[in-house]
């Protein structure tokens, strides 16, 4: 029994001595999100707290609560005009495993990837109606640089999340949420 209490013992600090960051993450998506077929515009950006726990051997997990934002317009150019337009809200909990690569001692390659869920919570809508899923499960990927700059650690990143489900779409198919998402995205922790 000792020796069972001083493995977790031993274990437990070891834990403990692992370094956690915490900091910030934003970006902007490198495709649209939504496919349209009219003409249109939305503004879309990503931001949210992160955490890291970096382990031996290069290994690290990494959890982010991302709020995502995206305002839609479009003109429908068909028979009759007709527009219309919807803002929408969202949280994506991406659980990420991180490989770093050795390095310059201040440069760090990276490569990350893991679940990521979602919560849609927020819908305003115009014309027409939105059906939508607001729950969302997914698999996301990413590479990136991390650098040091004094106590601070930068990490540009592009980030490749697919979802099993649409986000939402509209009841006549004017505009839908793509499936796959790309983004650019900068983390700043220390």
């Amino acid at each position: 029994m000792s020796r069972t209490c001083l493995l977790v013992i031993v274990f437990a600090f070891s834990a403990a001595a692992q370094p956690i960051s915490i900091g910030i993450k934003g970006g902007v998506p490198l495709q649209d999100a939504f496919s349209i077929k009219s003409a249109a515009n939305s503004t879309q950006f990503t931001v949210g707290p992160m955490v890291e726990l970096r382990l031996p051997a290069g290994l690290g997990v990494e959890a982010d609560v991302l709020y995502n934002r995206y305002d839609f317009n479009y003109l429908r150019l068909a028979s009759a005009l007709a527009t219309g337009g919807s803002t929408s809200s969202s949280l994506e909990i991406p659980i990420l495993l991180k490989y770093k690569f050795g390095g310059a001692p201040l440069i760090h390659p990276y490569v990350e990837g893991g679940p990521s869920f979602r919560k849609l919570f927020s819908v305003v809508q115009g014309t027409p109606a939105i059906v939508n899923d607001e729950n969302g499960k997914g698999f996301a990927l990413g590479v990136g640089i991390e650098f040091h700059a004094l106590i601070l650690r930068i990490s540009p990143e592009i980030r490749w999340t697919h979802w099993g489900t649409q986000r939402f779409q509209t009841a006549t198919s004017v505009f839908e949420a793509k499936q796959s998402q790309a983004q650019f995205l900068v983390g700043l922790s220390w």
